[in-house]
């Protein structure tokens, strides 16, 4: 259930999103066991998410489920957006996910964007990927390689957007442990972050409290942040700093080790 007071469409903007596989129960997974998927819970916690989004005044494109893509909900990989113009659509560092990107491209470049795609031995995952201001980070993982961070920083380069490369440790994904809060802060675990930290220190950090370290993965649109449903504590903390707090259960998705970032590529504008 989405929960947030007094909500208001203050921001312009769209997002992308894909609906839930039937063999969501099939999904890849790294860090956490496989537990049964309720996907009636996941489908309605999935629309929850969008209405939220919507709410905010994003207007949210859906598009249908690949067959033989359990994880075709986790859009995030498929793209990253840097500045006004361009989209570099990633090769996947998961073969099996390979093919998830294009109806994500046609939309993309329907809307005008300038694509850039991966070649060669490129690996990259979206869900790697951190913008903040006109910074773009780029984490070394188990999916995606340094010839994927060159893509992104040569594309981002034409849009005066710096990347940085900083090496993740047991996690999935950068954003699983770091994202963006505002302008000048970040959400996250410095403990899953290896080479490459300094770049990010240089933010201001805010540490999830011991018991809700999930909650690093938090979506911030404008002054509203959101959170799982299930991080009261942290939702608290981030109140404090000034922001408006927004939170939705995405525990069924969880189960497939989703974040809220993945559910989604938006763009928005304050």
């Amino acid at each position: 259930m989405c929960q947030m007071q007094n909500p208001c469409r203050a921001l312009r903007g769209w997002g992308i999103m894909r609906q839930i596989s039937s063999e969501l129960n099939r999904c890849l997974l790294s860090y956490r066991g496989r537990e049964p998927i309720d996907l009636e819970i996941a489908r309605a916690q999935h629309q929850t998410f969008r209405e939220l989004l919507e709410d905010l005044g994003l207007e949210i494109t859906i598009i249908p489920e690949l067959d033989n893509h359990p994880d075709c909900c986790f859009v995030e990989d498929t793209a990253v957006l840097l500045g006004s113009n361009t989209a570099v659509i990633c090769s996947m560092g998961n073969p099996a996910r390979r093919g998830e990107e294009q109806a994500v491209a046609a939309l993309l470049e329907k809307r005008g964007l300038h694509l850039v795609r991966m070649a060669g031995d490129a690996r990259a995952d979206g869900g790697d990927v951190l913008i903040i201001n006109n910074e773009v980070f780029v984490g070394l993982s188990n999916r995606t390689n340094a010839e994927g961070f060159k893509v992104i920083a040569a594309a981002a380069e034409p849009e005066g957007i710096e990347a940085h490369a900083v090496r993740i440790r047991g996690a999935l994904h950068l954003k699983s442990v770091v994202t963006r809060l505002g302008k000048s802060s970040v959400l996250g675990l410095k403990r899953h972050i290896g080479e490459g930290l300094g770049f990010l220190e240089r933010y201001d950090w805010l540490t999830p409290p011991a018991g809700e370290e999930a909650a690093a993965n938090a979506v911030t649109l404008g002054d509203t942040v959101v959170v799982s449903s299930t991080n009261r504590e942290l939702a608290r903390l981030i109140e404090r700093r000034g922001f408006k707090v927004a939170s939705v259960d995405i525990s069924e998705l969880q189960k497939a080790e989703a974040g809220l970032t993945c559910l989604a590529i938006l763009k928005s504008e304050s």
